[in-house]
């Protein structure tokens, strides 16, 4: 590879050398000049001595007046400042006394676009040869839980997917997992493939023929297998060494599968809720199922009723996962939610970091950290997460519509729209002063919670201009809900609607709750008729001085200075 044109990844850190960009956890850093030229120099010769003459004859050659001793060492030093590194205990640059300096943390190389050391696992849906409703669940709860067995491995970025069966280039991946089931009477005859793409060669075909409740010894065998197919030796001790959550009983392991089938669609979240309660009565130390049943309950709480019950038991059930396996794939991400929506999004930036300077292949952790940077006001590096994520799985979701949002950028949040609902989509509409094509938006709406039901009606009741039907569900929401970032949204509303008392005080409901963005406070035109209000600048200042304190948190714990 062209080292002119290589990215130089080391901890947290990359480096593009031929756009001369220092980023850390995919935010940019200034470096420039000499100490630039010298992180190249060394990144170039990592693990090899690079000389002082070396230095003089690249870096200080026309410089003929300068005391190259001093000004070597000076740049050194300001490249240390840079990287948080230490003279004394050097985790990225040693200096050899005398002689010069040596690069020796571990350097991954890579050209543009890729990400360096890292295979992709795209596990398919398995496909049911003849209909079953006994055993339609499998077909992507099985496929679910394989995945998230392998998730976290810092060198295998695993997802599973609702996609065609058949592999092919545009699933951006290195090797997909598919399979078949098929029943026959009381056996289930399991056949899966690990194949490479794009080219579709088969690596190997796993067949099983069992019963439904030894289907658990499938996940484990496939997960076995592709471990390892797929991972170099220090991925194989990584995997070993991971906790297994295993079901005590194939009855707890059935319900589990089948809980997680319903948590997919929101209608069915109180019957997954009510499965996952009964996979736990009969294995308390199960888990998998504590923080999958935890997710159930916050969403329950956020979008159906609003109650403090379900906050209490989402906290309960996380700390319960947390508890049974700290490291269990995708927790630390899902809880970063719950902590956002109770006024720690801070707390919640700091751990994540932290995580990230463990694995920072792991999109779960920067979905969670765009979410969380946008609670605290940190928007550009929520955006920041965002592109990492996608980078290192292009299909994964993340709620930066959000963010572009409150940013202003109405159309690209239309452009990012993950919006099942369409909320998001008819406040961007409208903002963009395209109210008929709103008002279509809300109204297509199909059965939903009552909260999101209530959210759609008050909406469609505001572009209608019935303004005093829409203040009065605004007000009801405000009663009922919970959400910090709700809270926000209807003030803005209210404002619009001339409410400006009104406004003023959800906005400081948002504040309370731990929604502090003060972006759009300043930018948002519907904000335009309380910028001269004292309580409003009063609130402002109050936002301003928390964001500015997760800010100074984010870079203490390892982000952009």
């Amino acid at each position: 590879m062209d080292s002119r044109r290589l990215i130089f990844r080391f901890g947290a850190f990359e480096l593009n050398s031929f756009t001369g960009e220092l980023r850390k956890h995919g935010l940019r850093i200034q470096l420039q000049g000499q100490p630039m030229e010298i992180l190249q120099l060394l990144l170039k010769n990592a693990g090899d001595l690079v000389d002082r003459e070396k230095f003089r004859q690249m870096l200080w050659a026309k410089d003929t007046f300068v005391d190259f001793e001093r000004g070597l060492n000076a740049a050194v030093t300001r490249l240390r400042a840079t990287l948080r590194d230490s003279a004394s205990k050097p985790r990225f640059i040693e200096t050899i006394p005398r002689r010069g300096y040596r690069f020796i943390a571990p350097v991954t190389r890579d050209s543009p676009g890729g990400v360096s050391g890292l295979t992709r696992l795209l596990v398919l849906p398995f496909e049911q040869l003849h209909p079953d409703p006994e055993t339609a669940f499998l077909c992507f709860s099985l496929s679910d839980a394989i995945a998230s067995s392998l998730a976290g491995l810092k060198v295998l970025l695993v997802r599973s997917g609702r996609m065609a069966s058949k592999p092919s280039v545009e699933t951006d991946a290195d090797n997909v997992l598919m399979g078949t089931l098929l029943r026959s009477g009381e056996q289930v005859r399991v056949t899966a493939q690990l194949l490479e793409v794009p080219a579709g060669t088969v690596i190997w075909t796993h067949v099983a023929q069992i019963s439904l409740g030894e289907m658990f010894s499938v996940q484990d065998q496939l997960a076995h297998r592709i471990t390892a197919s797929l991972l170099p030796s220090v991925g194989i001790a990584e995997a070993i060494e991971r906790k297994n959550d295993v079901p005590a009983t194939a009855r707890v392991y059935e319900l589990f599968l089948r809980a997680n089938h319903l948590s997919t669609q929101m209608r069915d979240l109180p019957l997954a809720r009510d499965m996952y309660r009964k996979c736990l009565a009969e294995d308390p130390l199960f888990a998998p199922a504590w923080g999958r049943l935890a997710r159930c309950y916050r969403i329950l709480g956020k979008f159906r009723d609003g109650t403090e019950e379900n906050v209490r038991l989402a906290e309960e059930a996380f700390q319960r996962a947390f508890d049974l396996n700290p490291r269990l794939p995708g927790l630390h991400g899902l809880y970063a939610f719950h902590q956002a929506e109770q006024g720690s999004a801070k707390e919640a930036i700091i751990r994540l970091l932290g995580l990230l300077h463990e694995n920072r292949n792991d999109p779960d952790l920067h979905v969670g950290l765009v979410y969380c940077c946008r609670y605290a006001g940190l928007l550009d590096e929520s955006l920041a997460f965002h592109k990492l994520a996608r980078r290192l799985d292009p299909t994964v979701r993340t709620s930066v519509m959000n963010t572009l949002f409150v940013m202003g950028d109405y159309q690209s949040a239309l452009d990012h729209s993950t919006d099942d609902v369409g909320f998001m989509e008819a406040m961007a509409l409208d903002a963009l002063g395209r109210n008929e094509e709103a008002l279509e938006r809300v109204r297509s709406r199909e059965r939903l919670p009552p909260v999101m039901t209530k959210w759609l009606a008050m909406l469609e009741k505001y572009l209608e201009g019935s303004t005093g039907e829409a203040a009065d569900l605004i007000h009801e929401l405000n009663r009922e809900g919970r959400d910090p970032e709700g809270f926000f949204y209807r003030a803005r509303l209210l404002a619009r609607l001339g409410q400006l008392s009104e406004a003023i005080h959800t906005l400081d409901l948002s504040l309370q709750a731990g929604f502090y963005c003060p972006a759009p406070w300043k930018l948002d035109p519907y904000f335009a008729s309380l910028r001269e209000d004292k309580r409003f600048r009063g609130f402002l200042k109050v936002a301003e001085k928390r964001s500015s304190i997760a800010k100074a948190a984010f870079v203490q714990a390892g982000g952009v200075p």
